[in-house]
């Protein structure tokens, strides 16, 4: 059964009159219904005439592409992409009656189109609205009333009848969720039902990507399928629909190649003739607007585009060429037209400097790692050896982005090796089995939107064992093995004790490598011969990857000066935050393994001063806090022992969403005590 939100939701929601759509009556089954649904669709299209509707943004064609909306019961179907095909008028019936949709989808799926279509189905006489990403967030950081969310719609000059979502009659497009810091988004979603129960006539639809969200509980769920192969074959004139591209079967990529003609382009071809041929940027200006593009995300964190830095870098014709094409659209609000071609130009740059290649670089062009489809487009003009050592470089930074990789490139060009590919769905495997619930549960994740033997055989492992004997299985049937693949395999498959060598690849520069042996010494639980090496490497070493690796390594150890050296890392504020943010995190999985009295000791100090303080100031730490307290097996008087700490993150300065992520753990302790009783 469809959720569709809380029986008060359809008590206090009631079917609009009029033209608007009537859920007990109208057909379900059919294209965008009879013919005064379709006079009425095509008069709010003629209203919202802006490029939020028209061909510029998804083309005629798109009416064609024939993509299933898919109604589904949980996220788990969202990432096996499985659920009920529905129209979008049988859609529109469910927001109608629960007031609320999130759909979610991957990048240039349709996910902005399709929602603009339901709520056209379904707005009746009342206001239709989009709110793009970046001022939605603006909105959630200014600690907005949410009741005023409507007024804020009401003032979008793309607004269709914005009088009538003054009044509280229309609906909302909350476009791009994920674009969002995920706390704020979280609580967004847990706080639109409050709103709604206020404003029975509003609806809202919010647009996300694929990301579980703690506050979609009640949520009608959606997601959106790819073009059916047998249409895609048949707009791009192909013989055999075997060889329609996988990513021809992405609406945006399929539209783009429609429009061009050139049936047979790489996603790479297809965004270059967007922005030269149909764009305006000449080739030989490509690299200086790419230049621009990163700066501008480095600079603005969103999709806003900094025309101070597009002007000083990009010669004025080229610019003035970009705006009569339609490439950069709102002067008020400049952006371009599509976030792909934004993300393709930050990636192009990425890709031509590697000297970028670093935390700081990928976190850039990913908006901290909310969005990781530039990931892949920067590696479309790598050769080999380079895409492999880029790898290593995107895994030493975010195993998720990685795995992300990964998937994209399955569906692309296919520059990982198979070997690459099979180790680094064994490393997200083995974080099924970690101790914090939210890195086994954002693992699983990354698993299921995998495809393949190796990752659905990974997924049925019940064992770390398990996965170690699948890792050494693949590794023996790949006919080719890159140079550190036996160093990686006799890493991950260690059993026994802490060897010298095991530490020493701490510093490998192959980020792969590298984790594995901080994951293999954090298991197998180094001595006290070993564990001074570690600390050193924590303390001293250039590298701030490898002093993370090292902090991360040292959550096994028992050692008290162990123990002090993650003290010290977590209390200088002038080490890198991920270096920090490891070890806050070794120091309280430390706590929760030993328990007891150790527990009540790291704890207590976790909440004195300096350390405090210093962890309730940097929103990551205080993050990365709440993420680690909230363990998979909670120890005997785990949330007392947290107390201290937990109550100065609460009363230092900190933003509405901090404190809801700590009532909503204080929920989860509570509800896992009474299953216990």
């Amino acid at each position: 059964m469809v959720t569709t939100g809380g029986s008060c939701c359809y008590r206090l929601r009631r079917c609009r009159n009029g033209e608007g759509v009537d859920a007990s009556t109208a057909d379900p089954s059919g294209p965008p219904g009879h013919p005064r649904l379709y006079l009425r669709h095509r008069r709010l299209l003629l209203e919202w005439n802006s490029s939020q509707v028209t061909s510029r943004t998804m083309g005629p064609a798109q009416e064609q592409f024939d993509y299933p909306v898919l109604l589904t019961d949980s996220f788990d179907d969202i990432l096996q992409t499985t659920g009920t095909a529905t129209p979008s008028v049988g859609v529109a019936q469910h927001v109608l009656l629960g007031g609320r949709l999130l759909l979610q989808a991957r990048g240039g799926a349709g996910k902005t189109w399709t929602a603009k279509r339901i709520a056209l189905d379904m707005a009746g006489e009342g206001g239709i609205a989009l709110l793009p990403s970046w001022l939605i967030d603006r909105y959630v950081s200014s600690g907005e009333s949410l009741s005023n969310l409507a007024r804020l719609a009401a003032l979008d000059e793309d607004a269709v009848r914005p009088e009538r979502l003054l009044v509280g009659s229309g609906v909302i497009i909350l476009d791009g969720l994920n674009e969002i810091p995920r706390s704020a988004a979280d609580n967004l979603l847990e706080a639109i039902p409050t709103l709604l129960a206020r404003y029975p006539d509003l609806s809202i639809i919010v647009t996300d990507r694929l990301t579980r969200r703690a506050g979609a509980d009640g949520w009608l769920l959606a997601t959106l399928g790819p073009v059916p192969a047998d249409t895609a074959q048949r707009l791009l004139n192909i013989c055999d629909e075997t060889r329609v591209p996988e990513h021809l079967r992405v609406p945006y990529y399929l539209n783009k190649a429609l429009e061009t003609g050139q049936p047979s382009s790489s996603q790479e071809e297809i965004l270059v003739g967007r922005l030269t041929t149909h764009g305006g940027i000449p080739n030989d200006a490509l690299s200086s607007t790419a230049e621009a593009a990163y700066l501008s995300y480095a600079k603005t964190h969103d999709r806003l585009l900094d025309m101070e830095i597009f002007h000083r870098l990009v010669p004025a014709a080229v610019v003035s060429e970009m705006w009569a094409s339609g490439l950069l659209v709102d002067r008020q609000r400049p952006r371009f037209d599509h976030h792909l071609c934004h993300d393709y130009l930050a990636a192009r740059h990425l890709a031509e400097h590697q000297e970028l290649w670093t935390p700081s670089g990928f976190d850039t062009v990913t908006l901290g790692a909310s969005s990781f489809d530039a990931l892949a487009l920067a590696a479309a003009s790598l050769d080999a050896a380079s895409a492999d050592r880029y790898v290593h470089k995107v895994y030493d930074w975010n195993l998720y982005g990685a795995a992300h990789f990964l998937e994209e490139d399955g569906h692309g060009p296919q520059r990982v090796s198979s070997f690459m590919r099979s180790a680094i769905l064994a490393m997200l495997a083995e974080k099924r089995f970690d101790a914090v619930r939210a890195t086994a549960q954002r693992a699983e994740d990354a698993l299921r939107l995998q495809s393949g033997a190796t990752a659905r055989a990974l997924r049925q492992a019940e064992s770390r064992n398990d996965v170690a004997i699948i890792a050494r299985s693949t590794a023996a049937a790949s006919a080719v093995a890159p140079p550190w693949a036996a160093a990686w395999l006799n890493l991950f498959t260690s059993k026994g004790s802490v060897t010298g060598e095991q530490t020493a690849q701490l510093e490998s520069e192959v980020g792969i490598v590298g984790w594995a042996a901080s994951n293999t010494v954090r298991r197998l639980e180094p001595s006290k011969r070993h564990t001074p090496a570690i600390i050193g490497l924590l303390q001293a070493h250039a590298d701030q990857t490898v002093r993370w690796r090292a902090a991360h390594a040292l959550a096994g150890s028992n050692a008290k000066d162990a123990v002090k050296a993650l003290f010290s890392a977590v209390a200088n504020d002038r080490e890198q935050t991920w270096v920090r943010y490891g070890a806050l995190r070794s120091l309280l999985e430390i706590a929760a393994r030993r328990g007891g009295r150790a527990m009540y000791q790291i704890l207590r100090q976790l909440a004195s001063e300096p350390i405090a303080t210093s962890i309730a100031s940097d929103k990551h730490l205080t993050r990365e806090a709440m993420h680690a307290l909230d363990v998979v097996e909670l120890p005997s008087n785990w949330h007392r022992a947290a107390e201290p700490l937990l109550s100065v993150i609460w009363t230092s300065p900190q933003d509405a969403d901090t404190h809801q992520e700590l009532l909503g753990l204080a929920q989860r302790w509570r509800r896992m005590r009474e299953r216990e009783s």
